[in-house]
């Protein structure tokens, strides 16, 4: 479980068996690491050592035992068109199925050699759940690899709060809050989207200064 103190760093980087003992840092992005607090991380394993590979056609469920609502998210690799024949075809079921797509997600790192020194990107995607209601995910023709799902109790953004109650939302012991007061309105702002267009990343190189392999190719 990731810890309610944002300001713990440690508590919100996450050692997964399915990575093969790598490590999932929920910190590399503010917006994330304050998203996800409280939430459950879901290791999920396929009977494997090292890391594992889900089966095409899989299905997963989920269900949200908050007492409100919970935002369930679904993190995966994302390097295309590098990581597109292990995305489980997710990127376009998760948009059909409801799910809303963002780039406000943790990143990895593997111990595998030959990764030694790099960062993984992924690819977020939420669904808001009530209390006690169930979803499931279902992969499509091809396998996933490097899945993270994880489950937070959250509080109802709700819209006629005032600018001092929609902060006190951010106060609420055990629950984690995404509600932001703008125009009058105390609304979900997760992961808000940037007009600002991002410089082109450098290429990443292994300690050793080698080009950073696929995650996928491990």
């Amino acid at each position: 479980m990731l810890p309610d103190d944002t300001t713990n760093d440690a508590g919100f980087q996450i050692v997964l068996q399915s990575f093969g003992g790598g490590t999932v840092n929920f910190t590399s992005q503010t917006r994330i690491k304050n998203a996800s607090a409280n939430g459950i991380v879901y290791d999920i394993t396929c009977g494997s050592s090292g890391i594992n590979t889900i089966p095409a056609n899989s299905t997963l469920s989920v269900r949200c035992k908050s007492g409100t609502e919970c935002d369930v998210f679904v993190f995966f690799y994302h390097n295309p068109p590098l990581s597109s024949s292990t995305n489980g075809d997710l990127p376009s079921i998760l948009v059909d199925e409801g799910w809303t797509a963002a780039s406000c997600a943790p990143t990895f790192t593997l111990t595998e050699a030959g990764a030694s020194g790099c960062v993984y990107k992924q690819v977020a995607f939420r669904k808001i759940l009530g209390d006690g209601v169930s979803d499931q995910i279902v992969t499509g023709s091809i396998p996933l690899k490097f899945l993270q799902v994880v489950v937070v109790p959250k509080v109802v953004c709700n819209n006629a709060f005032n600018e001092a109650q929609c902060a006190a939302t951010h106060k609420v012991a055990g629950k984690t809050s995404t509600c932001a007061f703008n125009d009058g309105t105390c609304g979900d702002l997760w992961c808000p989207r940037s007009s600002a267009t991002a410089p082109p990343a450098a290429p990443q190189t292994t300690d050793g200064g080698a080009p950073c392999p696929a995650a996928n190719t491990f």
